[in-house]
């Protein structure tokens, strides 16, 4: 009897000798060598330099073209360089353009016609010109990207000093803030409508100290008629408005005589 879980000797597949004998080995490996124009497409996100020259020809610049293929910060004028393109103009790229197109397309046996040689010159002197513009254009766009950048941090920490020369503003603000609680603003506007109702007062002291003592009776007479029962017409007079509005009016009445002390230098007698 068989074990349980075991499969018969027939039912175990064996290899075919055939198959075994044609898997044996390896199969030929294949290379493949990029071509310089594939390995600076790969290298520079797909920008090459006859793609650089109809860029530039259709009138875009270095810094836009760079931005536009990813580049980083002035990589492409390293290819510039190495693509012997320093001082490239629209006008110089499109001849380049023209010139490649040119010398695809014409016999290569056809040798060009000779220029007389003060054409050549003049067109020498031209194209010396043309690169040294370019030069200037170039140094002069990446003087204005360094400018920018510093005019930026310079923003930056300009706005930091005037913050830092606002704190202690900020931090006196806060602490007005905080005194103007209700009982001096109540006091405030009660100066106020005596401003408004009797002017600039400067009496002599004898007669501040008689206005303040009346106002102080007044505030004592509500503490009493609060505290004390003497009948309901008394009693209006009393309550913790009374008390609080004739405690403001004591305090207003104490602030002028401040201010009139203030205001002269010699108080009245």
């Amino acid at each position: 009897m068989r074990g349980r879980g075991k499969l018969p000797l027939r039912a175990i597949p064996r290899p075919n000798p055939e198959i075994e004998r044609t898997a044996t080995g390896h199969g030929p490996v294949v290379s493949y060598k990029l071509s310089p124009e594939e390995l600076e497409r790969m290298t520079y996100n797909g920008l090459t330099k006859q793609a650089l020259l109809e860029a530039v020809a259709a009138g875009e610049t270095l810094s836009s073209i760079e931005k536009a293929y990813g580049l980083k910060y002035n990589a492409i004028y390293n290819l510039v360089k190495k693509w012997e393109l320093k001082g490239i103009t629209p006008e110089r790229a499109r001849e380049l353009l023209v010139g490649t197109q040119a010398s695809a397309s014409d016999d290569p046996e056809k040798e060009p016609a000779a220029e007389p040689a003060d054409v050549q010159a003049l067109k020498a002197d031209n194209q010396r010109m043309a690169e040294r513009i370019a030069d200037l254009e170039w140094h002069l766009e990446i003087a204005a990207c360094n400018l920018a950048r510093y005019e930026s941090e310079k923003r930056v920490k300009s706005a930091s000093s005037i913050f830092d020369k606002l704190d202690p503003v900020i931090e006196l603000l806060s602490d007005l803030a905080q005194l103007k609680t209700p009982a001096l603003q109540s006091v405030i506007e009660e100066r106020q409508r005596q401003n408004a109702k009797w002017g600039e007062q400067n009496h002599p002291l004898a007669a501040w100290v008689s206005i303040l003592g009346e106002e102080y009776g007044e505030l004592c007479e509500a503490v009493n008629e609060t505290i004390f029962n003497n009948g309901p017409e008394a009693r209006e007079k009393g309550g913790h408005a009374n008390i609080r509005a004739e405690a403001v009016q004591v305090a207003a009445v104490a602030v002028q005589i401040v201010e009139m002390l203030d205001r002269a230098k010699e108080p009245q007698f």
